[in-house]
């Protein structure tokens, strides 16, 4: 009962409440931004939504340019959602004279339309997609889109967690890709989870075919709160008491890591409302087959038929890493519960390119984009290093 409360109170606090575009545009105005919005169709029909970032000056020419890509259960807006606005990645590269993009991959809230299928009405078919169609469909389509606009050849990559699951998916299955990024930061990327140091999850990945038979028989295809039903689960769980409140809390740092001086569990609270969102339960089984093999590969839907539509062949195999080109700098936290500095150290073993990789010691996996401390561990480290280009 306490692993099923656990359970519970996970997918409510990590999905919480969706940021819709005019709450996303409310935020960036405030904060001193201007936005655009821009829409992109992908091949296989869904229109993800790309907000770029401006201020009261126009990127100089050729300005450099920078596609930040979010994690599961997030959208675009993880890079501006700090109270403090220094602490915001988006703005930092945008005032360091860069041209800066926010992707947001398709089950996102900006990114929920499809050329036929509506998200609620044709649910199996609108949510029939892992990380794999997002690293082979959407960044590409994403990067090429960015590059027409621009008018430039190249671009720089950040990613967080899923962001970097996508990278390497992207620049391991079509690696002329590889030509098109100029660099790529990641950040606390999973790719390697077999060490994930939360029991938790372990536990919860253990249980995988039981929970999929469970979503197949209920027709959960995506998982998601609206915001009174969060609201309503939220205070029903976790506003009761002080114990159900340690429970929730306890519950988050059992997955994201412990927690340490770099964590405001306040600031976590107050700015969930703006990075939080929607994912397809295919991209969580993909994460649990990933945790409990210890490998880099697709879903193995454990159906011949499906894995050869999906992906050509019987059985899946693992992703080339030895296809990765781009110069990749890392940076990771030794107290992550999801990405290990064991299995950040097994990534760079299998990539060649990784040149720079940071530890951060004591850091949890929320702390990598929400830190105290996150502007001078982490960002100032990525200017630093665009700028020696």
């Amino acid at each position: 009962m306490y692993l099923i409360t656990q359970i519970i109170v996970l997918f409510a606090i990590l999905i919480g409440n969706s940021i819709q575009n005019e709450l996303m545009e409310s935020k960036i105005t405030n904060d001193g931004y201007k936005t655009e919005f821009h829409t992109v169709k992908t091949s296989d029909g869904y229109f993800l939504q790309l907000v770029r970032i401006q201020n009261d000056d126009e990127p100089p020419e050729n300005a450099p340019v920078m596609l930040l890509m979010h994690g599961l259960f997030q959208s675009g807006g993880i890079w501006i959602c700090q109270n403090d606005t220094k602490n915001s990645l988006a703005y930092q590269l945008r005032d360091a004279g860069n041209d800066v993009w926010l992707g947001n991959v398709r089950g996102t809230t900006l990114s929920q339309k499809h050329e036929k299928w509506d998200k609620d009405q044709n649910a199996r078919e609108f949510w029939d997609y892992t990380m794999h169609e997002m690293g082979t469909i959407d960044l590409p389509d994403m990067i090429d889109y960015i590059l027409n606009v621009t008018k430039q050849g190249k671009l720089n990559y950040v990613g967080y967690s899923m962001g970097g699951t996508n990278f390497f998916i992207l620049t391991s299955m079509i690696p002329e890709y590889n030509e098109k990024i100029s660099n790529a930061y990641l950040i606390a990327p999973a790719v390697f989870l077999g060490n994930a140091q939360s029991e938790l999850m372990h536990q919860i990945a253990n249980n995988a075919e039981l929970i999929q038979a469970d979503w197949e028989l209920w027709g959960v295809h995506r998982l998601g709160f609206t915001p009174d039903l969060f609201t309503l689960t939220m205070n029903a769980i976790c506003g009761q008491s002080r114990f159900m409140q340690e429970i929730c809390k306890s519950t988050v740092l059992r997955v994201i890591g412990q927690e340490n001086d770099e964590t405001d569990m306040n600031n976590l609270a107050e700015t969930r409302k703006y990075y939080t969102d929607m994912a397809s339960t295919q991209q969580i089984l993909q994460y649990f087959q990933m945790i409990n093999s210890g490998k880099f590969w697709p879903l193995d839907f454990k159906n011949e038929k499906k894995n050869i539509y999906k992906y050509g062949v019987p059985t899946p195999t693992d992703y080339d890493l030895s296809q990765v080109k781009v110069p990749i700098t890392v940076f990771y936290g030794t107290a992550d519960g999801l990405v290990s500095p064991k299995d950040a150290e097994i990534l760079k073993e299998k990539v060649s390119t990784i040149k720079n990789q940071f530890m951060l010691e004591k850091w949890n996996h929320l702390d990598m984009v929400l830190g105290k401390n996150v502007r001078t561990a982490i960002h100032d480290r990525i200017i630093e290093d665009l700028n020696a280009k």
